[in-house]
């Protein structure tokens, strides 16, 4: 079964068959569906034991093909399809929950208006304008989901530029 989507924006698609009574794989295509070049994306079987399609990319803007099929000739039955949207990373946003996985609703360094991005951590940015950008040099950021590049006070001892055990 062929199911046509139109995305306006960037977005962040989620689809999976968790819960369909038969192995499923699930294809992603292109616009121009019959064409060699047209996959997008493929999954079958989370794992050897769940033969369970998911699948997550970050697309563009434009149609695609989301195809749910058997595994073989011989898996049929009732399925179950879930699809979940978020706006990719670019995209206006007025909160984190509109956002793909791994991205935060905010105004990054340089811009104008709230958009879903990276965490300040992992933006390869310089947020906090202490010369050092994002996790694991930054001594504001704890790891990369961090959206705080804010430094403790006081820096940690391997973080304040001082030398505190002499060597």
């Amino acid at each position: 079964i062929a199911y046509r989507l139109n995305l306006p924006q960037p977005t962040v698609l989620i689809a999976s068959t968790a819960g369909s009574a038969f192995d499923t794989v699930l294809d992603l295509r292109s616009s121009d569906c019959d064409a060699t070049a047209s996959e997008v994306a493929c999954h079958d079987d989370v794992s050897t034991s769940n033969s369970t399609s998911r699948l997550t990319q970050t697309l563009p803007a434009g149609n695609y093909f989301l195809i749910v099929q058997g595994a073989d000739t011989s898996a049929l039955g009732n399925y179950i399809l879930n699809v979940e949207k978020f706006a990719a990373e670019g995209v206006a946003c007025s909160g984190s929950a509109q956002c793909g996985p791994g991205l935060v609703c905010r105004t990054p360094l340089g811009a104008a208006a709230n958009v879903c991005s990276k965490p300040q951590c992992a933006d390869t940015l310089d947020d906090d304008a202490d010369g050092k950008n994002g996790y694991p040099t930054d001594p504001g950021c704890a790891n990369l989901s961090d959206n705080d590049e804010a430094d403790p006070t006081p820096l940690p001892a391997c973080s304040n530029g001082a030398d505190d055990d002499n060597d």
